[in-house]
């Protein structure tokens, strides 16, 4: 993975005094080679030490830009030519790549046996200099929504987690980046999971002084295989917080019983919030909290309850200005991918691409059905879903669930397009509660231009179309 990060450079020293290495740490501000300190390859690393260590040629400035070669998808060791070309003086590398390092005598080489591992614990040490309010987030649903609004509401002294940089590599970047030398008042970190214990390991090092549990539902069941696991998984975030601090989670949780039981066990006190009644246009939602108007620019009455459970965790950290709180919240914009509406040759299309699961998917549903009552004229609705990926062996029964939901509530004339493998499911859902196939329309995994070529047959001016699915079918591309 490629990564460009301005570090400050008494920052990098501090850690490595403290990290197993050989070379001359005093003389950082030179160009030399450290390396892991293992017996065994000691005598190489002397070798290489002596070839590739260029000393007396001082850093420019204070801030240095650093590429990590992260082994993952893709060997970030092969962009590390490109990384010099764009001005990196050093190279965290595996100590294998030094037997092949290129001979350059203006950049610093530290050797690490994992660079997994060691941005976990460059990360945990930074966060050691951190004096902000830190706030973790997490949840099925809703984290980023979440994340944004909160960050919004805390003004301008706020440093929160850039678009869903929310795993173990994406929160050791954020804290890497983090503002040291100009501290806000609060960070905001987002933690996203595959798996059991992930959200442990990044709650060990952003050690949140607040927690927030957006929802709990049927994701990655794949790995998870319950929603009970999916609770407890997403309750870990409370394992790197301290006794008397604060988990906020909505009062409507599932397994919030269970949760609270977690808590106490380690002396975390828990806040629960409640929705509020809203309306909802084709703008955004109108609430009250706390006896003052709210105005929401974001769709759906999901977002409302995240909007409450932000004011809540903003009231908390101690912004309790609910006139500054409101006309912060109307500026609020989510980045690309949630739900949004795109108006376009009179058709309104509202689009929800970043990812999918049952419960997002019927809170996408409910958004457009609720947008589409508050109209004046009664309008089509075309609605495009496809594949919900990492559900699992509950697969099929949760397509068959969604489009049963859907009919349940979709007009008479509206317009059905079901993508991906789980199509079938899918159709079954929706035919065994109307008793039909008819408006229904079925595309197998890179079938879009074919959607997109029946879609254009049967559009008309003053239709809806609601596009969802999970990132990987790429559903975007049917507008472009």
């Amino acid at each position: 993975m490629l990564g460009l990060l301005d570090i400050d450079k008494e920052n990098l020293l501090s850690f490595f005094r403290d990290y197993p290495i050989w070379g001359d740490l005093e003389s950082f501000t030179d160009h030399a080679w450290l390396v892991g300190n293992d017996s065994r390859e000691l005598a190489q690393a002397q070798e290489s030490y002596r070839q590739y260590a260029q000393l007396g040629r001082e850093l420019s400035t204070s801030f240095t830009k650093v590429f990590i070669a992260l082994v993952s998808a893709r060997d970030g060791h092969d962009f590390i030519s490109q990384a010099y070309s764009a001005g990196v003086k050093i190279f965290i590398v595996h100590r294998s790549y030094m037997q092949k390092a290129p001979l350059w005598n203006d950049v610093l080489w530290i050797a690490v046996e994992d660079g997994m591992e060691f941005l976990g614990r460059w990360a945990n040490f930074l966060r050691s200099l951190i004096w902000a309010r830190v706030v973790g987030v997490t949840g099925t649903n809703g984290k980023t929504s979440f994340k944004e609004i909160l960050s919004g509401l805390l003004g301008n002294s706020v440093f929160h987690s850039k678009k869903n940089f929310n795993n173990e590599i994406g929160l050791p970047f954020t804290l890497l980046d983090f503002p040291y030398r100009s501290q806000p008042q609060y960070l905001v970190l987002e933690m996203g999971m595959n798996h059991s214990g992930e959200i442990s390991r990044l709650s060990m090092q952003a050690r949140p002084d607040v927690a927030v549990i957006t929802s709990v539902g049927p994701g990655h069941l794949e790995f998870l295989e319950t929603v009970e696991n999916v609770a407890r998984v997403k309750a870990e975030i409370i394992h790197g917080m301290a006794q008397g601090s604060m988990l906020f989670l909505p009062e409507d949780a599932l397994y919030k019983n269970l949760i609270e039981k977690l808590c106490a066990n380690r002396g975390i006190s828990v806040f629960s919030y409640a929705p509020v009644e809203a309306q909802i246009n084709l703008n955004g939602s109108m609430f009250t909290w706390r006896g003052k108007n709210f105005f929401l620019p974001l769709l759906g009455r999901h977002q409302v309850q995240n909007g409450c459970g932000a004011l809540a965790v903003a009231s908390y950290l101690g912004q309790n200005d609910l006139d500054q709180l409101a006309l912060r919240m109307a500026k609020l914009a989510l980045p690309g991918g949630r739900l949004h509406l795109v108006e376009r040759d009179g058709v309104t299309w509202f689009l929800d691409m970043y990812n999918a699961n049952p419960a997002s998917m019927r809170a996408g549903i409910s958004a457009v059905q609720e947008i589409r009552a508050a109209m004046a004229a009664k309008r089509r609705v075309l609605w495009i879903l496809g594949e919900m990926k990492e559900l699992g062996q509950s697969a099929a029964a949760m397509h068959y669930d969604v489009t049963q939901f859907l009919a349940s509530v979709a007009a008479e004339n509206d317009l059905v397009f079901l993508y991906g493998q789980r199509n079938d499911d899918y159709q079954k859902g929706w035919v065994d509660v109307k008793g039909t196939q008819e408006n229904v329309y079925m595309y197998e995994p890179n079938d879009k231009p074919k959607i997109k070529k029946d879609l254009d047959k049967c559009i008309d001016t003053g239709d809806i179309v609601f596009i969802k699915g999970s990132r990987s079918n790429r559903l975007e591309e049917i507008m472009e």
